[in-house]
């Protein structure tokens, strides 16, 4: 594999790509080949695209983020697809309707307090540690370590 050796590389340049790596969990040599990937892969869109790429659009950085955390190499494409209205609409219809359902549901029991809420959680705890307390003992007294 070739090795390549950058001289004069900009200090800051530098500071930005190793902070990019720690990121990402990779080294800096791991962050540049990444990088340049990700340029290479960006000219041949726009080119396939017909434009250039100063024609590139911005991309939010949360769905920038998103798209790093995911290593997805080439983060600005996923930004371009784009749903049909068709599909948008059909999932917004099934929200709609999974919420009118929800609202329909009513609670058939008793009417609860925070106190009472408080008071269940309380017993179940208990219950659960009186639970693994005999079964400590049930296993010590079997083993005749309890008198």
């Amino acid at each position: 594999m070739p090795a390549l050796q950058v001289r004069d590389f900009p200090d800051d340049l530098y500071a930005q790509l190793k902070t990019l790596a720690a990121q990402n969990h990779r080294s800096i040599a791991q962050q540049t080949v990444a990088c340049v990937e990700n340029e290479l892969a960006r000219q041949r869109f726009h080119a396939s695209a017909g434009g250039t790429a100063e024609d590139d659009i911005e991309v939010p950085p949360n769905v920038r983020a998103a798209a790093e955390r995911a290593r997805v190499v080439e983060p600005w494409a996923a930004a371009l697809e784009v749903e049909p209205e068709e599909v948008i609409q059909a999932r917004r219809e099934r929200r709609r309707r999974v919420l009118e359902e929800a609202s329909k549901i009513t609670w058939k029991g008793p009417e609860l307090t925070p106190d009472d809420i408080a008071e269940m959680i309380r017993e179940d705890r208990e219950g659960r540690t009186n639970h693994v307390i005999e079964s400590v003992l049930r296993a010590e007294s079997a083993r005749g370590d309890v008198q």
